[in-house]
């Protein structure tokens, strides 16, 4: 919070020294003169310095606005595996701009974790990657780690009371902004009915570094 809010004071400082130097300040004030047929008080230059710091302020939102909002967007999606095979997820950028760091940082279930973040350094938009997410499920009954199969876990007893698991996937634009997109987590019908593990989107966050 006192890092964004830090950032946020250094942007508006950049706007509001632009307005000031920039000849802004000189021909407003030429114009007051003329209108009022006199110099202009000293109260004057206060307000229209308190108005260039709203000004900078807007600049500063509007430009934060224009960035993000058609920014990059990530779908998931979870492709079982088959016989001894790991597991698959596909990361989909469905945004107007490319998605970088494209990580799968963790779950919400404190049982089940990656080996390590898998990291995508780039995806453009309308295109995809394919990755195999090494993961692993802490057992109750002893310390050992049994490697991980989503569509199991997912229908293992020992979550049956569970709020859904989630997965919570990270990217960032050229803005530097970051996005972080928890992903429900569901079993699935299979076969001709559906896929074996439904993901669905859940609450986009969005903060500056």
């Amino acid at each position: 919070m006192v890092v964004t809010f830090i950032a946020f004071l250094k942007a508006v400082l950049r706007e509001y020294v632009v307005l000031l130097t920039g000849g802004t300040l000189t021909a407003v004030l030429g114009l007051i003169e003329r209108h009022l047929g006199r110099s202009v008080s000293w109260s004057w230059y206060c307000v229209l310095l308190l108005v260039f710091v709203v000004i900078a302020c807007f600049r500063v939102w509007e430009k934060e606005h224009e960035a993000n909002r058609n920014g990059p967007e990530i779908y998931l999606e979870w492709i079982p595996s088959k016989a001894f095979k790991h597991d698959e997820v596909c990361l989909r950028n469905v945004g107007n701009v490319s998605a970088t760091q494209v990580t799968l940082e963790r779950f919400s279930w404190p049982e089940i974790s990656f080996v390590g973040p898998l990291v995508i350094n780039a995806i453009h938009p309308n295109q995809s990657e394919v990755r195999q997410p090494h993961f692993v499920e802490k057992l109750p009954e002893s310390s050992t780690l049994n490697v991980g199969h989503l569509s199991e876990v997912l229908r293992s007893a020992r979550y049956k009371n569970r709020e859904p698991l989630q997965v919570f996937v990270t990217f960032r634009n050229l803005n530097r902004t970051v996005f972080e997109r928890a992903f429900v987590c569901e079993p699935g019908p299979g076969g001709d009915w559906g896929p074996l593990i439904k993901i669905a989107p859940g609450k986009l966050t969005i903060k500056r570094v």
